[in-house]
């Protein structure tokens, strides 16, 4: 092939990849070990990423509670933001939905935002068919017709809440996969 500055002759056997080398029983043996070391480790770093994750996640949004009377829970909120969050607690969506959940229901997706003008809380809430529907219970209530958007196939009620700065608009019907829902949205224009 070639020779080194220092007269050997680099060839395919001083390098070890002749014929010979390549089936000796040594190197057939190391490579199962060597397939199941790389699977070990790419496990390790899917489990280290899902850890660091979920780890994060508690960290950045812990579980933060309203600041007046009645003193809830409001859900997992940005920890130097308590008003970014990325999940809202039940009870917490009752209170500005201006319902009474019954027994069983489940938040199925929530969250809230707020800049310095404005502000946007939402949630979708679902609860078992043989449950009651929710009673409406906040004073200054008005009702709205409306009509079955993407998420609903049947609409029963959908009301509006002013509350000082705050306007929570929420229907509450059928959903497309024939399970009772409820959505709402409450807004804060500062």
């Amino acid at each position: 092939m070639g020779s080194q500055p220092g007269g050997a002759e680099l060839t395919l056997d001083t390098l070890g990849l002749t014929g010979e080398g390549a089936s000796s029983p040594r190197q057939s043996v190391a490579w199962p070990p060597r397939i199941a070391l790389l699977a070990l480790m790419a496990v390790l770093i899917v489990v280290c990423l899902i850890a660091a994750s979920l780890v994060a996640r508690t960290i950045l949004f812990p579980v933060t509670r309203t600041a007046g009377p009645p003193e809830l829970p409001r859900g997992r909120c940005f920890v130097l933001d308590p008003y970014w969050c990325i999940e809202l607690d039940e009870r917490y969506v009752e209170q500005f939905a201006g319902v009474q959940l019954p027994p069983g229901a489940h938040v199925l997706e929530s969250g809230s935002w707020r800049n310095l003008k404005s502000g946007i809380e939402r949630a979708r809430v679902t609860w078992p068919i043989e449950a009651a529907t929710p009673a409406l219970v906040a004073a200054g209530t008005e009702l709205l017709s409306a009509s079955p958007g993407s998420e609903f196939s049947r609409v029963d009620a959908s009301w509006r809440i002013a509350d000082g700065q705050y306007t929570s608009t929420a229907m509450m019907g059928v959903g497309i996969d024939g399970r009772p829902l409820l959505t709402v949205e409450r807004q804060w224009n500062g």
